[in-house]
């Protein structure tokens, strides 16, 4: 995981043990779930391991209480990489027209979308 997150280039996706990736954002405290996992989900899209993309959005959707922004980043750009552009702009806006430390990334996000 950290190997994908740090790398300046991306690998193949058959470079990546998807299943450790996976394992070891799981195994992250909540606090730092939230902070990883936009990026992690991201640089796996980009890979095109959707798959465990989606498992990340999963390990967000569990972390329990606020998950700010991150689990709607998360799933925005899983719905962008389905052509669900309207689904993405939905989640993207709010977080866009907020304060929140993301919005520079919402906006920029939704700009692509």
């Amino acid at each position: 995981m950290w190997a994908l997150l740090g790398s300046p280039t991306l690998p193949q996706q058959d470079q990546v043990d998807l299943n450790a990736v996976q394992a070891a954002f799981s195994a992250l405290p909540p606090g730092i779930r939230t902070l990883l996992g936009p990026d992690l989900a991201d640089r796996l899209l980009a890979i095109g391991a959707r798959d465990t993309a989606q498992a990340v959005r999963n390990a967000l959707g569990r972390i329990p209480g606020e998950k700010g922004a991150s689990l709607a980043l998360v799933e925005a750009r899983l719905d962008m990489s389905n052509g669900d552009h309207v689904a993405a702009e939905r989640k993207l806006e709010p977080i866009a027209n907020s304060s929140e430390a993301a919005s520079a990334r919402a906006l920029s996000m939704a700009i692509d979308a």
